[in-house]
């Protein structure tokens, strides 16, 4: 079978409407009776799983598609808090940088005195007295 005819076989078996002239071809390919036990058998494996959802999560989502349900003011309002924190940090740096508009680091960092510090004493050291090379 093709894929085309597997794809209309699944969904006859799911419930959805096809072509009566679709079915009537379908059903008459080669493998057709062989695809349309497995789909069977398929779905009898997935009505027979336990997964249904609870009634009170079909609920919350008929609430939420009709419209009715406040959980976007609820939720928008918890992070309502957040947003006005936010915007006065950003306002006090903003604000405190222009009152202040010096940086913290001066413009010239102090250089070195030209030629070094002055020198005590000299330290000599000779060759063969002071110490000796090995090879």
């Amino acid at each position: 079978m093709r894929e085309r005819q597997l794809q209309l076989l699944s969904g006859f078996v799911d419930g959805e409407s096809i072509a009566p002239t679709d079915l009537a071809e379908v059903l008459s390919a080669e493998g057709a009776l062989d695809a349309l036990r497995d789909f069977a058998l398929i779905s009898a494996q997935l009505d027979d799983d336990g997964l249904e959802p609870s009634e009170t999560f079909e609920a919350r989502v008929r609430r939420r598609l009709s419209g009715d349900d406040d959980t976007e003011r609820r939720t928008g309002s918890r992070t309502w808090p957040w947003l006005m924190a936010a915007a006065a940090v950003v306002l006090g740096v903003v604000l405190g940088r222009s009152l202040n508009p010096t940086p913290s680091l001066p413009a010239s960092l102090p250089t070195a005195e030209v030629g070094g510090p002055k020198v005590d004493r000299t330290l000599v050291f000779e060759p063969g007295v002071d110490w000796k090379e090995l090879s």
